[in-house]
């Protein structure tokens, strides 16, 4: 399962994860992300990382056996607005999601950190947080899981 599948990282690693083989299943609120994101033929369940309940019937439903996180709210001056909501969403969800994990009975997870920022005119060298990397990432992502088609899923 990838949560926030519908997002612009989240899609990619469904992507990464399908191209390889890797059966997966998307679940997101689309708060932030688009269905249209998600890759035909993969499955969808609407759902916050938030409840609980629906969380772990799809992971049951699905028979998943791993999760890559990449649900969260991670707009920095939104977070400075709503610090509450930012913190609800980010530390309450995953501990939701760690919650109906565990009641279903799924050990394996994976957190998906990626930091975006624009390449600034004045800097020279390399740009680790450049998107051009997140290919980089994907591929650790890919190569972590265990072997087998429902690594994943």
């Amino acid at each position: 399962m990838v949560t926030g599948g519908a997002g612009y990282i989240g899609s990619h690693v469904v992507r990464a994860l399908t191209d390889g083989g890797i059966d997966a299943v998307v679940l997101d609120d689309l708060s932030s992300g688009f269905e249209s994101f998600i890759p035909e033929g993969v499955p969808f369940v609407k759902a916050s990382i938030l409840e609980t309940e629906k969380v772990r019937a799809a992971l049951v439903e699905h028979g998943v056996q791993g999760v890559i996180h990449c649900a969260g709210y991670k707009y920095a001056g939104e977070s400075v607005k709503l610090p509450i909501h930012t913190y609800r969403q980010n530390v309450e969800g995953t501990a939701c999601l760690l919650e109906a994990m565990a009641d279903a009975g799924v050990t394996q997870a994976r957190v998906l950190l990626v930091r975006w920022r624009l390449r600034h005119p004045g800097r020279r060298g390399r740009q680790r947080d450049h998107p051009h990397h997140a290919g980089v990432a994907l591929r650790r992502v890919q190569g972590s899981s265990a072997s087998g088609s429902s690594a994943t899923r």
